[in-house]
């Protein structure tokens, strides 16, 4: 049978996070160039499709998070000799010992395995030598304003303080190690510390918010809460720094998002951060990087990861018989 569509797996939003929100721009971006492509949801019940397209496409770009999932249809295209290209939303080595097993089975069986970052590029290549590194970011291709109310309230709070920092928590997410991803308490006790700064901390799942409820900690005025789905590119803009307090990441969204707009962006040094970063170890490095009254801003150009995702696809495209198409 003649395989002849190239096609996208994965999901968009909602939920809000940096997977989802990665595929929903990628998929803006080709309907800027004119492109037709099919796209296909992870979500359970279009997985069967998801399977049977395989028999009958050359090629896909798989998205997903779920390492059983990945491994499985990737697993399947090598026995049908259909050629996954997949992009790796993390940093390799984050999950236990048997997911980290099939990962790299994952990136031995597939066609291209797309890493987001230097450090996992240099472990994939060893395993697969077609392995890419590719950016994650893609800049959003219109605006989504926030509400009229949610603006008052930011504003209102804003004023009140010497500086605005933000960050963000896609979820409730806790590593290997059972630590909080997203280190949303630490960063509570620090700014109830200092509390002539302004936290925003971008909840859109709840989840976050209804722990710290359930734990009892306390939250002084000057950390506001947004638990609703809302755009965080939009916060990031209102806001003077970037905060980014993670055990873990891959190609942070909201890191390459910050430098994109002229922000201060503090974050982990738990991966190689993009240049323009100010990393640091521990939550008393980053009390006294807060505490100082003055960043110079160093401007980053952050490239974006669709020139050479479309390049690729356009290669694709040009070496066999594929189309993009609906």
């Amino acid at each position: 049978m003649n395989k002849k569509k190239l096609i996208i797996i994965g999901k968009t939003p909602p939920p809000i996070g940096g997977v989802t929100i990665h595929v929903q721009r990628l998929l803006d971006s080709i309907d800027k160039k004119g492109l037709r492509y099919e796209f296909i949801s992870t979500e359970l019940k279009y997985i069967p499709k998801i399977f049977a397209k395989l028999t009958i496409n050359k090629y896909c770009h798989l998205h997903t998070s779920n390492v059983f999932l990945r491994f499985f249809l990737i697993l399947f295209s090598k026995i049908i000799f259909s050629k996954v290209i997949f992009t790796y939303h993390a940093n390799l080595g984050t999950f236990n010992s048997f997911k980290n097993f099939l990962d790299k089975l994952s990136i031995k069986f597939s066609f291209i395995p797309i890493m987001i970052n230097e450090r996992s590029f240099r472990e994939a290549i060893l395993i697969n030598k077609r392995s890419l590194i590719i950016s994650a970011f893609i800049p959003p291709t219109e605006n989504i304003p926030l509400s009229n109310e949610l603006l008052e309230k930011i504003y209102f709070n804003k004023v009140k303080y010497k500086k605005m920092f933000c960050t963000n928590a896609y979820d409730l997410v806790f590593d290997k190690q059972r630590k909080e991803v997203y280190g949303i308490t630490d960063l509570i006790s620090l700014f109830n510390r200092n509390s002539d700064k302004l936290l925003i901390i971008s909840d859109p799942s709840g989840n976050y918010f209804n722990y710290i409820i359930k734990n009892s900690l306390i939250i002084n005025e000057n950390i506001m809460f947004i638990s609703e789905p809302h755009s965080f590119f939009e916060i990031i803009k209102l806001s003077d720094i970037l905060i980014r307090h993670t055990t873990t990441d891959g190609d942070s969204l909201s890191v390459k998002e910050g430098l994109f707009l002229n922000k201060v962006v503090l974050a982990t040094n738990v991966v190689d951060r993009p240049t323009g970063v100010i990393s640091y170890s521990t939550i008393n490095e980053l009390k006294r990087l807060i505490e100082q009254s003055f960043f110079k801003i160093k401007h980053t150009d952050v490239k974006n990861g669709f020139d050479d995702l479309f390049h690729l696809y356009k290669n694709l495209i040009d070496s066999s018989d594929v189309t993009i198409c609906n």
